[in-house]
């Protein structure tokens, strides 16, 4: 999350930039947006279904942890973003979700 969360950060800036010079309103509140542009753009993410968060390297890790699955997960979320999939689609003037 330290490298991931200023890269989105970023990314979300410079989509909203682009919004700004097409005449788009500002994203906002961003939780429900992705999930619906998971449901209806779902190239739109890189679903990762076979990896888990389990740890045996040494004792004091948790053995069990989760596994991915279709859709989200809780190890990858919605998976990765498909970063120039994602800004032409809200960047686009007509973008209805």
């Amino acid at each position: 999350t330290s490298a991931s969360s200023p890269t989105i950060a970023g990314l979300f800036s410079l989509i909203n930039n682009r919004r700004l010079k097409n005449g788009l309103k500002l994203l906002g509140f961003l939780n429900p947006l992705l999930y619906k542009l998971a449901k209806k753009y779902p190239d739109v993410f890189y679903d990762i279904t076979k990896a888990d968060n389990k740890c045996t390297a040494s004792p004091t890790c948790c053995q069990y942890g989760f596994l991915t699955a279709k859709g989200f997960d809780p190890v990858t979320g919605l998976g990765s973003i498909n970063h120039r999939r994602f800004i032409k689609i809200l960047t686009d003037k007509n973008l209805k979700l």
